[in-house]
C-alpha cells in the first residue's frame, strides 16, 4: 500500500498507528492519504486519512484511549461513548458536545462531497473509526448496534485493519488509479508522488510490479 504524508512529524499517536499498519502490510494493493485538509464551503474539514482500495473508499477519523479503561466499548445512538459499566470512555474528542462517531459523520458528509466535485461522479464512501488503545487496556467487544450505514468502528486490531480491506478484494473494481490522482492533485498534492501515475498505478496493483510503500515528509 502507497502511503502519502505532507508532514510525518506532526501525525497524531493514532495516525501514526496507521502508517505503523501500512508499514506492516506493504504487498496490499491500495493508497492511504494521511491527514487530509478537506475543503467544506467556507470551512476546512480535518480528515486523519483517506484510504483506497480498488473497491472502496474509506474516510478515516482516527483517536485513542487516553487512560487504560477494559471490558465493552458501548456507541449509542447519540451522545458520547460509554464503557459497559457506564462510565464515559475516556477517548480523545468524546465529549457531551462532539464525539468521534458524530465527528467521523460530519467528516464524512464534507469528504463525499469534495470526491464528486473533484471527480465529476458520483461515490460511495465508506467511514471507520479507528481508535487505538493504551498498554495492556483490553477491549473485548464493541456494543454498537445503531451505527450509520457504511460505518465500521475498530479498536487496536491489526489483524482487522487488514482483512477490512482485504474482503471484497473479489468484488468489481470502483477506484482506479486515474480517478484517485483527480483527487489528490485536486488539493494541490501530486507532489506527494511525484506526479507519478505510474507509481498510483502500481500500488493499486494494476500494473504487474508488486505495491510498495512510498512516502514523503515534507
Amino acid at each position: 500500500m502507497l502511503l502519502l504524508v505532507d508532514n510525518i512529524s506532526g501525525l497524531s499517536r493514532a495516525q501514526r498507528r496507521i502508517a505503523q499498519w501500512i508499514d506492516w502490510n506493504p504487498d496490499q494493493p491500495g493508497i492511504a492519504l494521511l491527514d487530509v485538509h478537506i475543503p467544506d464551503r467556507h470551512r476546512i474539514r480535518r480528515l486523519d486519512a483517506l484510504i483506497w482500495s480498488a473497491q472502496r473508499c474509506v474516510a478515516v477519523t482516527a483517536t485513542g484511549f487516553r487512560s487504560r479503561q477494559n471490558g465493552t466499548l458501548v456507541v449509542p445512538p447519540t451522545g458520547p461513548l460509554r464503557m459497559s459499566n457506564g462510565r464515559k470512555a475516556d477517548i480523545s474528542g468524546n465529549t457531551l458536545l462532539s464525539d468521534p462517531v458524530t465527528r467521523a459523520r460530519v467528516n464524512s458528509a464534507a469528504t463525499k462531497t469534495w470526491l464528486e466535485r473533484a471527480t465529476g461522479t458520483r461515490c460511495v464512501l465508506y467511514e471507520l473509526l479507528l481508535i487505538t488503545a493504551v498498554r495492556g487496556q483490553i477491549i473485548t467487544a464493541i456494543d454498537a448496534p445503531d451505527l450509520p450505514p457504511r460505518t465500521d468502528i475498530l479498536v487496536e486490531d491489526f489483524d482487522l485493519f487488514r482483512h477490512y480491506f482485504h474482503r471484497f478484494a473479489e468484488l468489481s473494481p470502483r477506484w482506479t488509479s486515474a480517478r484517485i490522482a483527480k483527487v489528490i492533485d485536486s488539493l494541490g498534492l501530486s507532489y506527494l508522488y511525484d506526479g507519478d501515475e505510474d507509481l498510483l498505478a502500481e500500488a493499486m496493483g494494476e500494473t504487474k510490479s508488486s505495491a510498495r510503500i512510498f512516502s514523503f515528509p515534507h
